[in-house]
């Protein structure tokens, strides 16, 4: 896919000097800048919907908080497992 992006003067030195910084072509910082801000927005996602789906079940449940704590923190490892997983095999 090809985006094209209308950026202020100021926006294309920051990408620029980015660039130059790591020592890559603009379209290439520019295209990993994207796709690191897609994965913390996926991943902000996913966490939401986990959280609202362990709320729905502890108000079901008439579980502690604690439990419901331990339910989440199990989530948040899987979620990270997966992206790690991701990650690793692009």
């Amino acid at each position: 896919m090809t985006l094209t992006l209308d950026l202020s003067p100021s926006e294309e030195k920051d990408l620029q000097t980015g660039a130059a910084h790591d020592g890559v072509p603009v379209g290439e910082y520019a295209r990993n800048l994207f796709a690191t801000a897609l994965r913390q927005k996926t991943t902000a996602h996913r966490r939401a919907i986990l959280e609202a789906e362990a709320a729905e079940a502890f108000a079901a449940s008439g579980e502690t908080e604690e439990d419901m704590e331990a339910y989440i923190q199990q989530a948040v490892r899987e979620v990270r497992a997966e992206l790690s997983a991701r990650d690793a095999h692009p």
